[in-house]
This record gives C-alpha cells, structure tokens and sequence, in this order.
C-alpha cells in the first residue's frame, strides 16, 4: 500500500513539504507537471475548492459537482510523458471491488505566472496483471498489494 507519510502525489516528500504549500495557496505551482500531480492530490483529499480555483475549462465548477466523490477511492498516480503545457498520466481508482483508471491527456494554460487546467483528451488503458507492479507506488505486484 502507499506510504502515507509521502505526499499523495507520488512523490517521496511529505504532504507538508509538496502539495500543501499549494492547496494552502502559500506558492503556485511553476510548471504543468506540478500543477497536474497538486491536482491528483487534491482529489485524494477531498480538497475540492483546489480544483475549482485551478479550472479554465469554460464550464464553471461548483463543490456540488464533487458529492459523489470518494477520495479514499484513488489509488495512485502514474506520469507517462509530459511537455511544457500538457501531461499525460494515469489515475488508478478502486470503487468496491472494481478498479478504474482515468488516463488522459491534459493541457495546461499558464496566465499571469499561474497554471490552469485547461482540458484533457480521454486515452484507452489496460488494468495491470497480476504480477505488474502495484498501481499505487509500492515495490510489491499487484496481486500481493492492492489487487
């Protein structure tokens, strides 16, 4: 299972040394890839507002759309590739005993020194094997960890 003390965007830092000083507005992100991975995060925690306040897709969020999330439903984060303004990833979720993925191609708008999500492009996925390496950052295969 992810070590919980590492911040849930995937990287070995703590949550209050990565992602925090974003959600809490204390920085801004200073690239798309940052910007993208604070969003996963924010997911994972529940910290919608984050995610409105990072949108310009044109169609205006309100908490209201997130009712039927479950934050404790995302299980990890994977970066395929990524460019100045567009990063694609794949999302690993577990709702009851079925696991998901959203894996997309975001772009990214920089206005004024700050980073919007801008749109994503939906791509195909496979659900990893049995003896792949775990969706959600451990060592361990899948099927010993969260399959």
């Amino acid at each position: 299972m992810l070590n919980q003390d590492h911040c849930r965007c995937g990287s070995s830092k703590p949550y209050s040394a990565c992602c925090q000083r974003l959600h809490q507005q204390q920085q801004k992100a200073t690239t798309a890839l940052e910007l993208m991975k604070s969003r996963y995060c924010a997911f994972c925690m529940g910290n919608y507002q984050y995610l409105i306040d990072t949108d310009k897709t044109g169609n205006p969020l309100s908490l209201a759309d997130f009712s039927d999330q479950q934050p404790e439903s995302w299980k990890g984060l994977e970066i395929v590739d990524y460019g100045d303004n567009w990063v694609q990833f794949k999302a690993w979720y577990k709702l009851g005993n079925q696991w998901g993925c959203i894996h997309e191609r975001s772009v990214f708008l920089n206005q004024q020194e700050q980073w919007y999500y801008l749109a994503g492009e939906a791509l195909d996925y496979q659900l990893p094997a049995r003896n792949d390496p775990c969706v959600c950052g451990s060592t361990k295969k899948f099927k010993k960890c969260c399959m």
